[in-house]
């Protein structure tokens, strides 16, 4: 079985999630594609797709939305799971409508939120960056629940897979 772990990142927080989702579904026997969104061309020749972006402005990045938009029928063919990344820890629906912009495009059979890591660089963004120097950075990545979640992953992506 091959997986693709696809993500949009801004400043890498995401795609270090996405290496540590991959890395977990190994441990199943899968091989694991773990990949950004920008430098996948077909989906094809996958049996199932993990999905994942960072979350900015309460919105997902427009490469993920466009790079599901784009395959979407090859996604309907295969199991899909899909994740987000967010510097806040928001209410649970709030959170759970960070994946509204693609959640009618595919049926994932997971979801996946986390918190992640807020830097200088991020903070440049939304503050000046005279000001932004002085943000201490903030990583709120919780290891054991990536793991735990992607490992979770590997029997729901088999399964729905053979049906």
């Amino acid at each position: 079985m091959t997986i693709l772990v696809a993500y949009a990142t801004q400043f890498g927080s995401t795609a270090g999630i996405a290496e540590a989702i991959g890395a977990a579904i190994c441990e199943s026997g899968a091989v694991v594609d773990v990949r950004c969104v920008r430098d996948v061309q077909e989906i094809a020749s996958y049996h199932a797709v993990v999905v994942g972006s960072a979350v900015h402005l309460g919105h997902l990045l427009p490469e993920a939305v466009e790079f599901v938009q784009r395959h979407q029928s090859d996604l309907r063919r295969v199991p899909v799971a899909l994740f987000c990344v967010y510097i806040s820890s928001p209410p649970q629906r709030t959170r759970e409508a960070y994946l509204d912009d693609i959640r009618g495009l595919v049926r994932p059979v997971s979801e996946g939120f986390f918190s992640g890591r807020f830097d200088r660089r991020g903070a440049a963004l939304l503050i000046p960056k005279v000001l932004a120097w002085l943000v201490p950075p903030i990583d709120r990545r919780n290891w054991r629940e990536i793991r735990g979640w992607a490992s979770s992953l590997a029997p729901l992506l088999r399964s729905a897979d053979e049906s």
